[in-house]
C-alpha cells in the first residue's frame, strides 16, 4: 500500500486541511510516521507541524511521538509550499525586445535558467521575477514564464512569456514545433554529406543521472543540420542546426550520438586538448515565431559571442 488510508477513508476538505484515518489492518505507529507515510513530505517539514501544534489525533492537539491506532483519525492544515517559491535577484539581462506579453533574452554563457538542484538563485528567471514581479502567477512555479530552455553553457536566444494568455500559447506551440530555433555548433569531424537529420529518441541515462542518451524507449527526437564550414586541419565542422523537437541536451546528445561531439562539451565527450575552448561551443543564434497574441510574425538574431568567435579566428589562422 503507497499510503495509509483508502480513497473512501481520506477526505479533504479543502486544499489547505488534510484529515486521513489509520487503516484497520495497520499497526499501531508513531503520528509522524503515519504523516509521512500519507503525504510523504519531508521529516523536518512534518517536524515543524508538531511544533506549531497544527496536528491533532481524534481532534485533540498531540506531540509527534503519541502513536496512533486503526480507527483513529489524524488531521492537520499542509504547510505552505515554499519550495517553489522564486525570490527576484537585481542580475543584468541583455534583453533585445519586450512588449507586454513575451520577452526576447541574449542568454549569456554561464546563466542557468531555472533554479533546481545545486542552483537554487542567480538564474535567468531570478532576474526575470525582479524585472516583471507579475511574472511568478505566469506558468509553473518553479520556473515562471519559462516555455524552453537553454543550457547553462549555451548562449543565445530565449523567450519567455509576461503573462498566462501568453505562456499557454507558447507551449501549444513548441508542442506543434511552431517555433523556430537555429544554432551555431562547432562539432568534431567531417561530414561526407552537406546536411542532415538526426532522428533518436532521448532518455535519462542509465550510467548517469545527470546525463541524457539515445535509448529506444526515450522521447522523439528530431535535429537538423547543414554544413556551414570545415577546418580540415583540425578536423572540426561548423554547423547550422535547427531542433524540430526540444529535449534536454538534445543537439549535444544527438552530434554524440554521430560520433560529432560538440568541440569543448566534456559532459559529452567533446573536449579535446588540440582544440581549447571556453564551453561547449553552442550558440542558438536564430529565433522565428508568430506572436502568441497579436499573430505578427517575428524573427530574432544574436550574433556569435566575443567567446566562442576566438575560437573560429583561431581556426582561420591555421
Amino acid at each position: 500500500m503507497d499510503h495509509l488510508s483508502s480513497e473512501k477513508e481520506t477526505k479533504m476538505s479543502n486544499d489547505k486541511y488534510l484529515s486521513f484515518e489509520i487503516p484497520s489492518e495497520m499497526e499501531s505507529l508513531r503520528a509522524d510516521k503515519a504523516i509521512a507515510l500519507e503525504t510523504h513530505m519531508s521529516r523536518s517539514v512534518i517536524a515543524e507541524l508538531f511544533k506549531n501544534r497544527k496536528v491533532l489525533l481524534n481532534g485533540e492537539v498531540i506531540k509527534r511521538s503519541e502513536k496512533a491506532n486503526p480507527g483513529d483519525v489524524i488531521e492537520f492544515e499542509m504547510p505552505e509550499d515554499k519550495s517553489h517559491e522564486v525570490l527576484g535577484q537585481n542580475i543584468p539581462l541583455d534583453i533585445i525586445f519586450e512588449d507586454e506579453f513575451i520577452v526576447i533574452i541574449n542568454k549569456e554563457q554561464g546563466m542557468v535558467v531555472h533554479p533546481g538542484a545545486g542552483n537554487p538563485d542567480n538564474t535567468l528567471v531570478n532576474a526575470l521575477v525582479h524585472l516583471y514581479p507579475e511574472i511568478k502567477d505566469v506558468g509553473q512555479s518553479h520556473r515562471p514564464g519559462i516555455v524552453h530552455r537553454l543550457d547553462a553553457g549555451t548562449s543565445g536566444l530565449l523567450v519567455a512569456a509576461k503573462t498566462n494568455e501568453a505562456y499557454e500559447i507558447f507551449v501549444d506551440k513548441f508542442s506543434r514545433h511552431d517555433v523556430s530555433r537555429d544554432y551555431i555548433a562547432l562539432v568534431w569531424g567531417k561530414f561526407e554529406t552537406s546536411s542532415g537529420v538526426i532522428d533518436a529518441p532521448i532518455g535519462r541515462s542509465t550510467a548517469r543521472a545527470t546525463k541524457m542518451a539515445v535509448r529506444d524507449d526515450g522521447k522523439v527526437a528530431v535535429t537538423h543540420y547543414k554544413v556551414d564550414e570545415c577546418y580540415e586541419q583540425k578536423d572540426v565542422t561548423l554547423l547550422d542546426v535547427s531542433l524540430e523537437t526540444g529535449r534536454t541536451h538534445q543537439i549535444r546528445v544527438h552530434c554524440a550520438a554521430i560520433n560529432h561531439p560538440i568541440v569543448g562539451d566534456k559532459t559529452y565527450g567533446g573536449y579535446r586538448q588540440s582544440l581549447e575552448c571556453p564551453r561547449p561551443f553552442l550558440h542558438a543564434h536564430t529565433l522565428k515565431f508568430e506572436h502568441p497574441i497579436t499573430s505578427e510574425k517575428m524573427e530574432f538574431t544574436a550574433t556569435l559571442p566575443a567567446d566562442l568567435q576566438d575560437v573560429l579566428k583561431g581556426l582561420e589562422e591555421v
